[in-house]
């Protein structure tokens, strides 16, 4: 499969500013699971070649915590996340 440029930008950008232990999200994925878990309060991403920020989610300590960490290094996109969530 082949990442438009955004789509690599904002990996990147989740990436470089992410912290250990812990999983960041585009407004996009947190959309699609804030019915089923718990967010930390959404805070603002700035990314390289956008005017606005991007907003970001944190998963709270207690959906983090029923993942293997062998399962969250093996995410590549966020649709992974949303996948893994799922069968969670």
């Amino acid at each position: 499969m082949i990442f438009g440029v955004e789509t690599v930008n904002l990996a990147c950008r989740l990436e470089s500013t992410g912290k250990p232990g812990k999983i960041q999200i585009s407004e996009s994925t947190h959309e699609r699971l804030k019915d089923k878990y718990q967010f930390a309060a959404k805070h603002n991403i700035d990314v390289k070649g956008y005017d606005d920020q991007l907003v970001g989610y944190w998963l709270d300590k207690q959906l983090t915590a029923k993942l293997e960490t062998s399962q969250i290094h093996s995410l590549k996109t966020e649709n992974d996340l949303g996948h893994l969530i799922a069968q969670t």
